[in-house]
């Protein structure tokens, strides 16, 4: 006879359920958008730092910087390679290099300290006239 209670109760805890059950859901979405953002992060640093480490200007350019560490942002920094940066950057994410002595730590002067870092890291030490190693490296962060 009093079966509307159990009813309520019933209804209620099946609402719980629905929504418990959204949210499982829309955090896994958010957390595969996350792994897919990084993913495409890391490909674009690779690809860019391959077509550095294969194209002679480019290189060039690398390894006839005397004055290191330099950042991308700064005076005086390679303009060529500057503007293959420019190809990495996105309405999502922002990318800077960094050149440094091969045999020295390397991380930018200002970076955000609340976001997820991306760091890859290539050794140019020659071209056919130019032995000056070098180590080229590429930050990048969600905006």
């Amino acid at each position: 006879m009093k079966k509307k209670g159990w009813i309520k109760l019933a209804e209620a805890f099946i609402a719980i359920l629905i929504v418990g059950g959204l949210l499982v859901v829309m955090i896994s979405e958010r957390i595969e958008l996350r792994k897919d953002l990084s993913n495409v992060i890391e490909i674009n640093q690779n690809s860019l730092l391959d077509k550095v480490q294969i194209n002679n200007s480019l290189r060039a350019e690398v390894l006839e910087l005397n004055e290191t560490p330099k950042e991308s942002n700064e005076a005086y920094f390679p303009p060529l390679l500057k503007l293959t940066l420019n190809q990495i950057n996105t309405n999502f994410t922002f990318c800077k290099y960094k050149i440094c002595s091969a045999d020295k730590d390397c991380l930018l002067n200002d970076m955000p300290n609340e976001k997820e870092i991306y760091i890859k890291t290539r050794i140019i030490s020659s071209n056919q006239e130019i032995y000056n190693p070098r180590s080229l490296n590429l930050f990048c962060w969600e905006l």
